[in-house]
């Protein structure tokens, strides 16, 4: 019986085996890049709150003002232009959360996301009412709005990760003065992501790009904080995959890649769009993947089957591992916020996460503003949020984005001698970006809820799909055949 016993444990799978120590050496990384990555975030909503609270709220006060000429969501474009409708409200309950200085220690104000709500409304927009009912209050002290009753309310499910910045921005100046940066920053990287697909040689990528603009306005992440937040994590991604190609082949890797995009996202959003992260980052992927495999396939005689797997273009099983990794770092720097807001707050952030995880997930919906419910189907919600884009100006600029892609494609195949249109169609695969474009319609079935009501900014995942399709254009014009094997080039030119 030892004996048997002694052969049987020879055969078990042992922690010194080369399989067990490759699989325990993939799965180290990515958790502690996430412990790494949580223990950060905390630490930065911590010396959020540290700063001198004096001129945050002095700043909120005037910012107020602001909002309240301009109302809860303004019309900037007017008629079906939902996609250009700052989310007013938003923004005002991330000032209301920036400017609390209530009687909780910092770690508790780091993780429960305290501010002072006054009066109750049946209206919807408790943001932008208890703004501007606080600073009236303050400014008026025997008012109406002084004698509102007031709670102190807490928004513990999210990481509220801008707050560190926000409040660094309103120690020195107000929201007027954060639109006119935002627009800044907007510019510059509009600018650096165009000098730097200019410089790698990616001019149809960057048709594409001005494509993906003519959908999701950047007008909104000028003047949103609410918008701004996932655009400049979707952009500030895109410009680091083009600036450092390697990323893919080197130590971090994709996967790890878009885990930390995907948390990122979690921690800095309050679940507008997030989805926008995850799809520019898949399309530039693609692209890119194209574009090494174009330039490797000139380098080794027996053709790009022989590549290395690195030098080869992103396959359907990339985009399905991507989407996991993104979704894995999303779901779990979330669900971090709420064990740790639970164990520290002791109370029940997990429940009321999910509560609400549940409500956004569900088929009846409240409009902002208005009174009672409506029952939603996920056709509904899918017309609520195409219908912005149905406008004849988004028509006439993507038929004309789509025009300048299919010439270059047609110029690309002629000057490419015997590769014809229909080759180079064959010889990129489709489904990859098929299935990036299929994503927001995904995303909308799941939250059909959340996607009803907040159609204004939900929207801007489905500038997704658009990018997706140009991007796949993109790669036919910027590419050449690369089905057949080719000969290295031995002038010293490559």
């Amino acid at each position: 019986m030892g004996k048997n016993a002694i052969v049987n444990h020879r055969h078990m799978p042992s922690a010194e085996s080369p399989r067990y120590q490759r699989w325990l050496h993939r799965m180290t990384k990515p958790l502690v890049i996430m412990l790494v990555t949580i223990i950060v975030g905390w630490l930065a909503m911590i010396v959020a709150y540290a700063l001198p609270n004096g001129p945050v709220r002095a700043h909120v006060t005037s910012s107020a003002e602001i909002i309240e000429t301009q109302g809860a969501f303004p019309q900037l474009v007017g008629g079906r232009a939902a996609n250009a409708i700052p989310d007013n409200n938003t923004d005002a309950w991330m000032l209301l959360m920036a400017e609390y200085d209530g009687p909780h220690t910092i770690i508790e104000k780091s993780l429960g996301n305290y501010y002072v709500q006054r009066g109750i409304t049946d209206a919807g927009i408790p943001g932008y009412d208890s703004l501007i009912a606080n600073t009236r209050a303050q400014l008026d002290p025997n008012g109406e709005d002084a004698a509102k009753p007031t709670q102190t309310a807490s928004y513990a499910r999210y990481w509220h990760g801008y707050m560190l910045p926000l409040r660094l921005l309103l120690e020195v100046c107000d929201y007027s003065n954060i639109r006119i940066l935002l627009i800044a920053a907007v510019v510059a990287i509009i600018v650096a992501i165009s000098y730097t697909l200019a410089r790698r040689g990616l001019a149809a990528f960057a048709v594409a790009f001005v494509g993906l603009h003519t959908l999701m306005l950047p007008v909104t992440p000028m003047l949103s904080m609410q918008f701004a937040t996932v655009w400049f994590i979707a952009m500030i991604s895109m410009l680091l995959m083009l600036q450092y190609p390697s990323i893919r082949t080197g130590r971090l890797g994709y996967p790890c890649f878009f885990m930390l995009v995907g948390a990122t996202t979690s921690y800095m959003d309050l679940l507008s769009y997030p989805l926008f992260s995850f799809g520019i980052c898949a399309v530039t992927a693609y692209v890119l993947s194209h574009a090494t495999a174009q330039t490797a396939s000139i380098t080794y005689v027996d053709g790009p089957d022989k590549q290395r797997s690195s030098d080869q273009p992103i396959g359907p099983g990339h985009i399905i591992g991507y989407a996991a990794a993104w979704a894995a770092g999303y779901g779990v720097m979330w669900a971090a916020k709420w064990v740790i807001g639970a164990a520290v707050l002791g109370r029940t952030v997990i429940t009321d996460a999910l509560h609400q995880v549940a409500v956004r997930a569900s088929s009846s919906a409240q409009q902002p503003g208005e009174a009672g419910t409506t029952t939603v189907s996920y056709w509904g919600t899918l017309a609520r949020n195409i219908s912005p884009y149905a406008m004849p100006a988004h028509v006439l600029l993507v038929l004309l984005v789509l025009l300048v892609l299919a010439v270059m494609i047609i110029r690309k195949g002629r000057r490419s001698g015997s590769t014809t249109v229909t080759r180079m169609f064959r010889s990129v695969n489709p489904l990859p970006m098929a299935m990036v474009a299929l994503a927001p319609f995904i995303w909308l079935a799941l939250t059909e809820n959340h996607s009803y009501i907040h159609r204004n900014f939900v929207c801007s995942i489905l500038a997704i799909s658009g990018f997706a399709i140009f991007g796949y254009l993109a790669v036919l014009a910027d590419t050449v055949d690369t089905s057949q094997p080719r000969v290295p080039d031995t002038s010293g030119n490559a």
